[in-house]
């Protein structure tokens, strides 16, 4: 029962020393001490820092941990170096215990811990035979002015994790404690520093989006000093893979920028081919925080540029009658980069007067990527063959470029006197299925006759016979299940002349 109390006790007092660790808002932590062993093997014996004022203290070397409060605090002033030397004691001669580990911190910025950069100002493992350590520390130009903190951490290697400057506790089956010790001190930081230039920039990345290839553009960014110390430029340079397609305009190195001022910085793309391009431009100064970086991306376009495409080589109306009329239509493309301008869209020669456009109002533009559908009507008024050309003049092309129509017209739809067909009759009509076609023929009459159907714009649907008949009476039966139901015409023609007549076909 002994045995489990002390195991909690043991456990009790290892979460206790655990939450110490935790400091409060404005104070810092503890370390806590959790030896199995026993006290502390090794030491610190004494802490000298030679400051503005100076710190020497001597002390017992099993202390643990001890915060001097009672000691004034060290003045350093920003921007300046002093002598910090640690003198240890090392009890134990056995080999493991021959390193030890010296680590001292500094709270820099005032927030009561010592975890931010740059704040471990000394980390040193050496052999136990060396029991004096000296380094000479800087105070940052950056650091808070006021009363601070310095913690001196001194353990062995051995077995240990590296230090916390709030102690550590290895994992429970493994615990050997800390065999050191942990002295806190009070430093004071005063002055303002040593005066400092700083390269800010006003942009990270130029981009001068799309530039059309071989040609040039140009934008510009500023280096301002926000420093308090004059800012020497010394070095302005371009460099990356694209270093070649970017530039920049001529300033006179070395340039002085004085605290509070700025100079503009002029950065020319100009690329000979398409594509993307990046490089980069390097500032070189006396800033200690390195190179000023400012991106650069652009890419290289074609020419804007219209380019007119048609979508037919030529237009063909085929055959249709006198005073019927026929549309098509073709389209004016632009493929190109800028908007197409057509300002010349008409129809020329010997038979324009059967052709005509519509569906558009001049000028007409097109943007890029987009197309115009131009209605083109024939309507013919005499028998024969036709032909003409459209003339398309453009911001594309110098010279107009033409689309060849062509149309035939198979002579006059209209019921014509023809004196070889006697009679002519059609039932049933209206039809769905078959129709019923009755003609004369005059003696003495040796022309084919030619029957066929048409619709509405003249164009032949369907052909019924082309024979040479015999003169008398002509019964023919058509199948019409292959048309669709609307308004046609039966032709019949006979020696160039035509009958036509109306039909019907329901379904």
């Amino acid at each position: 029962m002994r045995t489990v109390i002390t195991r909690l006790l043991s456990i009790s007092l290892f979460m206790l020393l655990l939450f110490n660790v935790c400091k409060a808002a404005d104070e810092y932590c503890i370390p806590p001490f959790l030896d199995k062993w026993g006290d502390p093997y090794t030491g610190i014996v004494n802490v000298k820092f030679e400051g503005e004022t100076t710190l020497d203290n001597s002390t017992p070397y099993d202390d643990k941990y001890k915060y001097f409060d009672e000691l004034p605090p060290v003045e350093l002033e920003k921007g300046k170096e002093y002598n910090l030397s640690i003198t240890l004691l090392n009890t134990m001669q056995q080999s493991w215990a021959k390193l030890l580990q010296v680590r001292v911190w500094i709270d820099w910025n005032h927030d009561f811990d010592f975890d931010d950069e740059g704040e471990e100002v000394i980390t040193v493992v050496e052999d136990s035979t060396n029991l004096f350590f000296e380094e000479l520390l800087k105070v940052p130009e950056g650091a808070a002015t006021g009363i601070t903190r310095m913690r001196v951490y001194e353990d062995m290697v051995f077995g240990h994790i590296d230090a916390n400057p709030c102690g550590y506790i290895n994992e429970p089956k493994e615990s050997i404690g800390h065999h050191g010790n942990v002295e806190d001190y009070d430093i004071k930081i005063t002055g303002t520093g040593t005066p400092q230039p700083e390269l800010t920039l006003s942009v990270d990345t130029l981009d001068f989006g799309g530039v059309v290839e071989n040609q040039s553009d140009s934008l510009t960014f500023d280096i301002s000093n926000t420093g308090s110390a004059a800012l020497e430029i010394t070095q302005i340079s371009v460099g990356g893979t694209d270093k070649d397609y970017f530039s920049i305009q001529n300033i006179n190195l070395p340039l002085t920028i004085e605290p509070g001022n700025s100079e503009t910085i002029t950065a020319i793309f100009s690329p000979t081919g398409i594509g993307n391009f990046l490089a980069g431009v390097g500032i070189v100064s006396n800033d200690t925080g390195g190179p000023g970086i400012v991106r650069l991306a652009g890419e290289g376009i074609a020419e804007p540029k219209p380019e007119l495409t048609l979508s037919v080589q030529e237009l063909d109306f085929g055959e249709i009658y006198n005073d019927q009329t026929k549309q098509l239509e073709f389209g004016i493309n632009n493929s190109g980069n800028d908007t197409l301008m057509v300002a010349v869209l008409m129809v020329k020669g010997k038979d324009a007067n059967a052709f005509s456009l519509s569906g558009f109002d001049l000028p007409l533009n097109i943007e890029a990527g987009d197309s115009v559908a131009i209605i083109v009507e024939f309507n013919p008024v005499d028998k024969g063959d036709f032909g003409a050309q459209i003339i398309i003049g453009s911001n594309a092309t110098e010279e107009p470029i033409t689309l060849v129509v062509t149309g035939k017209s198979l002579g006059p739809n209209s019921v014509l006197e023809d004196t070889n067909i006697l009679s002519l009759s059609l039932t049933p009509n209206p039809a769905s299925e078959t129709i019923n076609i009755k003609y004369d023929i005059k003696e003495g009459i040796y022309e084919e006759i030619h029957l066929y159907i048409v619709d509405l714009s003249g164009n032949k649907v369907k052909s019924l016979n082309q024979t040479r008949e015999i003169a008398g009476g002509q019964n023919i039966t058509a199948d019409i299940m292959d048309l669709p139901a609307g308004k046609y015409f039966l032709i019949i023609e006979s020696g160039g002349t035509y009958n036509n007549y109306p039909l019907i076909i329901v379904r």
